[in-house]
C-alpha cells in the first residue's frame, strides 16, 4: 500500500504520533527543534543556527520534509521530530537518496527515531530511489550509528577528523549506505542455485522463523539475514569462504551470554554482552526443537 501523509501510528511506549508533509506552518516549529540540535553539536555540522535562507535550503528547498507531532499537529505543543529526503547527487546518480533526521531530546528512547527511519526507507523506495547514503554520521554519535545499523545500513568509509567538536577537538565521520534494491539484486533462488541439499536445510530454518511472526528476509551474495528491528539470525554457506568445507549451511545467532550447549561449532565474544554463536547444519533434522528455542529467543530479542 502506498505511503501517504498525514498518517498516525503509536510508538513502542503507546504514544500516538502523526506524520505530516511539512509546509509553511511547520517552519517555525522545525526552526525551534533544529536550534536545540545545533546547540547540542552532536549530530549536524552547523556550529551556529543558520540564517533563514540557509535554513530553508537545508530543510525545505529541493527536498521532501516530513514532520512528527504528538498526538497530532493540531494539538501538539511542539514538533517531536522530522526528516528530509532528497537526491544525494543530480542526474545520472539521482537515484541515490540522502536523508537527515532530528528528534527532540524529550522524545528520544521511545521509538520515534526508529519510526522515522523506517518511514523514510519505505517512502524512499516508493519514490524510486535505489539506495540511501549518509555522508556525515558523527563517529561519537553511537545511538545514531546503532539505529542505522539496525535498519540495515553498512559503513562504507571513514573521514578522519571531519567534525570539530564543541571543545575544539575533532572526531571522525562515518559514511553509511543502505540499498533499497531487494537483496542488492540477489534472490534466495540465485543464492542456492544448484545446491538442493543446502536449499532444503535453508527452507527448514526459514519455515521455523517465519512461523514465529513478522520477519524480513534479506538475501545477499553470501548470506541471508532474518531481521526484525535487529538481526534474528544469519545463514550462510561456508563453502563460499572455505573451499575444503563440506558443511552445507551455518546458522549464526547472537546472544547476550555464552550458551552452554556443545552443539555450537564456535562462539565468539564480540562485546561485553554479546556472543556470536555458529551452528553447523548438515541435514534438515538438525533444525530441531532446541534450534527452534534458540531462534525463538533471538526473534523475541530482535523485536
Amino acid at each position: 500500500m502506498a505511503l501517504t501523509f498525514p498518517f498516525e501510528t503509536q510508538l513502542k511506549d503507546g504514544s500516538p504520533v502523526q506524520l505530516v508533509l511539512a509546509g509553511e506552518q511547520d517552519i517555525e516549529p522545525l526552526k525551534h527543534l533544529y536550534r536545540l540540535i545545533v546547540d547540542e553539536g552532536s549530530s549536524y555540522p552547523h556550529d551556529e543556527f543558520p540564517r533563514d535562507d540557509e535554513f530553508m535550503d537545508y530543510w525545505f528547498r529541493g527536498k521532501i520534509t516530513i514532520a512528527a507531532y504528538a498526538p497530532d499537529r493540531a494539538h501538539a505543543t511542539g514538533m517531536a521530530g522530522a526528516f528530509y529526503l532528497k537526491p544525494n547527487w543530480p542526474g545520472r546518480a539521482g537515484h541515490i537518496a540522502n536523508a537527515g533526521f532530528i528528534v527532540d531530546p524529550a522524545w528520544r528512547g521511545r521509538g520515534l527515531g526508529w519510526f522515522l527511519g523506517t518511514t523514510m526507507l519505505d517512502y524512499a523506495k516508493q519514490s524510486g530511489y535505489h539506495g540511501v547514503l549518509f555522508n556525515l554520521v558523527f563517529s561519537e554519535n553511537r545511538s545514531a550509528r546503532r539505529l542505522w545499523e539496525q535498519l540495515g545500513f553498512t559503513q562504507l568509509g571513514v573521514i578522519p577528523g571531519a567534525v570539530r567538536k564543541n571543545d575544539g577537538s575533532y572526531q571522525d565521520a562515518i559514511i553509511m549506505f543502505r540499498s533499497l534494491v531487494e537483496g542488492c539484486g540477489v534472490t534466495v533462488d540465485e543464492l542456492f542455485q544448484g545446491q538442493e541439499k543446502v536449499r532444503r536445510i535453508f527452507d527448514a530454518v526459514h519455515k521455523k522463523i517465519g512461523a514465529m511472526g513478522n520477519v524480513t528476509m534479506r538475501p545477499s551474495k553470501s548470506q541471508v539475514a532474518f531481521r526484525r528491528r535487529k538481526n534474528v539470525a544469519v545463514v550462510w554457506v561456508p563453502g563460499q569462504y572455505i573451499k575444503t568445507s563440506d558443511v552445507p549451511l551455518v546458522l549464526t545467532i547472537s546472544f547476550p551470554a555464552r550458551d552452554s550447549s556443545s552443539r555450537w561449532k564456535e562462539i565468539t565474544r564480540i562485546s561485553a554482552h554479546r556472543y556470536t554463536h555458529h551452528l553447523e547444519l548438515r541435514r534438515v533434522r538438525d533444525v530441531d526443537n532446541q534450534v527452534v528455542r534458540w531462534l525463538k529467543s533471538a526473534w523475541e530479542a530482535a523485536g
